[in-house]
């Protein structure tokens, strides 16, 4: 017997439960660095410079900054020349350890830099508001399609987080 009160009084509160589910927010908390891409719609581009073991892995920054220009286009961001548009920064960092001769450690860091202000200071600074990382291992012959390819992976994740955040203000 106790049994089916359980049971009666488990489905008394389910009942009494659905008709509140629409009562529950469903807005999204966005976090800080996705609000500070809200709106991004123009984008300055700059690669940093390359060190000389890139030139071995068929890595040039010229084509690399091409390819990061051609990526933010086909994703919707326009570039610009305006020193106070955000700037889309691409650094490359790449590590050989020579145990491992066909192996090359790479890593990517997309970052959004523009102005804000720093209200414990109260000073408007340049800074990197959102960052987008990636770390990968590859083969040292493949070095430059991998990382074309985590190129494209990263912008698609920055057209991503502007979307969200657009959306979710």
């Amino acid at each position: 017997m106790r049994f089916a009160h359980i049971c009666v009084a488990l489905v008394l509160v389910i009942a009494a439960a659905l008709p509140a589910a629409p009562i529950l927010s469903t807005k999204q908390n966005i976090t800080d660095d996705y609000m500070s891409v809200a709106d991004l719609r123009e984008l300055r581009v700059h690669v940093f410079p390359l060190r000389a073991r890139f030139k071995d892995l068929g890595v040039r920054r010229a084509k690399l900054e091409t390819l990061l220009q051609q990526e933010l286009e086909e994703s919707g961001f326009k570039i610009v020349t305006d020193t106070k548009a955000p700037r889309c920064v691409l650094r490359i960092v790449v590590k050989v350890d020579e145990r491992f001769p066909d192996v090359v450690c790479m890593g990517t860091l997309l970052e959004i830099e523009q102005r804000v202000k720093v209200h414990r200071v109260e000073r408007d600074l340049k800074l990197a508001t959102a960052a987008l990382i990636d770390v990968f291992m590859t083969r040292k012959a493949d070095a430059s399609k991998d990382l074309k390819s985590k190129i494209t992976l990263s912008v698609a994740h920055l057209a991503n987080m502007v979307g969200t955040a657009s959306a979710g203000e």
